[in-house]
């Protein structure tokens, strides 16, 4: 049991997204880094340019690398990640691997 029982939940889903040939990213892995905060690691993917991290279905952020440490986060409360590569031919399917 996590301290203060903050649960993460990692969970494949479906968001609409341009055609594109990049593929989901894989090997998904978050991780409590301490009562308010989880960090969020993924395989880099070729031809990626960045990644969107959503939280329970909306685009919280962009980055340009395989990592993201989301703060700021309410204990007792499920959420859910998703990521996905994006390029200049658009944004692939979401993808994760795991769940905490």
């Amino acid at each position: 049991m996590y301290p203060l029982r903050c649960v993460i939940l990692l969970l494949l889903g479906a968001i609409p997204v341009m055609a594109a040939t990049l593929p989901a990213p894989v090997k998904l892995d978050a991780a409590m880094a301490g009562f308010t905060k989880v960090v969020i690691k993924w395989q880099p993917m070729n031809g990626a340019v960045s990644y969107k991290v959503y939280r329970n279905d909306k685009a919280i952020a962009t980055v340009n690398t395989t990592e993201y440490a989301d703060s700021g986060l309410i204990p007792d409360i499920a959420y859910s990640y998703k990521i996905s590569a994006v390029n200049a031919d658009g944004e692939s399917p979401c993808s994760v691997s795991g769940r905490e």
